[in-house]
């Protein structure tokens, strides 16, 4: 292949990449996201196979491969400040334990300060040493300047703050918010009915704050009626507990469905034969290539 034939081609790829993998800003716009007719690739607590989860490198490494929403999660420090973390206590993704000596130690149980003083990278690997827990505005901050949209799962907080800091700070359009607390998202979706919400499920707290004992795990009309109630017009669910008759049901009544966690080929196939919109995953690289192979298969290829 001669020079001006390379530039060429190398040309032809980015062009590919722009249009297909890489979301413009336009793009970007999170109701314009959801509405996508292929399906979107979500970085479940960032590029997480790769960089410590909930971090800004995690996140960072999400964006530069084009994912279409980065997945977070949150948990308010004693001062009242939204973290990004996972779990309810610091042992298994922090230096928490080594540092004060004592294990279970709850996020609430430290102000802000205090968390952003650990090390949340060296668990995951030595090159990550020195990372910190970023508060949930940072993180924002960092996925718009990026040009990219957040699927905010709330683990604990209350709904006042969390509608609060989104609308202070311009985030509404950036941002889908989820929960498996639907008593939570019903209040937040009052507070902030321009920010799209996503009932997360099988629910823990149903709408009016019970719990939703002896009741199917799988997606049906049951769940969706009271899905309906918290505002959403998204369904997030767990990739064991789908089927095509449950995801057609969803599309039926107007809802979006994303899964989560799939990591697989097989995975994703069975995702895609149930016609989700989304998927959530700790491989975004690895989801992307799969969905290139099945869109650009050769003419006349098996």
């Amino acid at each position: 292949m001669n020079k001006s034939r390379a530039l060429l081609t190398g040309a032809g790829v980015w062009v590919w990449l722009s249009l297909f993998v890489m979301p413009t800003p336009a793009q970007n716009r999170v109701a314009e996201v959801i509405q996508a007719p292929r399906t979107l690739v979500i970085a479940h607590r960032g590029y997480s196979g790769l960089a410590p989860e909930n971090t800004l490198p995690a996140f960072e490494l999400a964006l530069s491969v084009g994912v279409d929403l980065v997945e977070l999660d949150t948990h308010p420090s004693r001062d009242g400040v939204p973290m990004v973390i996972h779990d309810a206590t610091l042992d298994r993704t922090t230096d928490a334990v080594e540092r004060w000596g004592r294990t279970r130690i709850p996020v609430r149980a430290h102000t802000a300060n205090e968390l952003q003083a650990l090390d949340a990278g060296r668990w995951f690997h030595a090159r990550y040493a020195g990372t910190r827990l970023p508060t949930l505005l940072e993180a924002l901050q960092t996925v718009r300047a990026a040009g990219g949209c957040v699927l905010v799962e709330c683990k604990e907080g209350d709904a006042e703050t969390l509608a609060s800091l989104i609308r202070a700070h311009g985030f509404a359009e950036r941002v889908v918010m989820q929960s498996f607390n639907w008593e939570f998202l019903a209040a937040f979706h009052t507070r902030a009915p321009e920010v799209q919400v996503a009932a997360l499920g099988p629910p823990s707290r149903l709408v009016d704050g019970t719990r939703p004992d002896h009741r199917p795990e799988g997606l049906g009309p049951e769940w969706l009626a009271e899905a309906r109630r918290t505002g959403a017009r998204l369904v997030v669910w767990s990739q064991k507990h789908l089927t095509r008759a449950g995801v057609e049901a969803a599309v039926a009544q107007g809802f979006r469905v994303w899964a989560y966690t799939a990591n697989t080929p097989e995975q994703y196939e069975a995702l895609r034969r149930c016609g989700v919109h989304g998927i959530i995953t700790d491989h975004p690289g690895r989801l992307w290539r799969w969905l290139a192979l099945r869109q650009w298969t050769p003419e006349g290829s098996p």
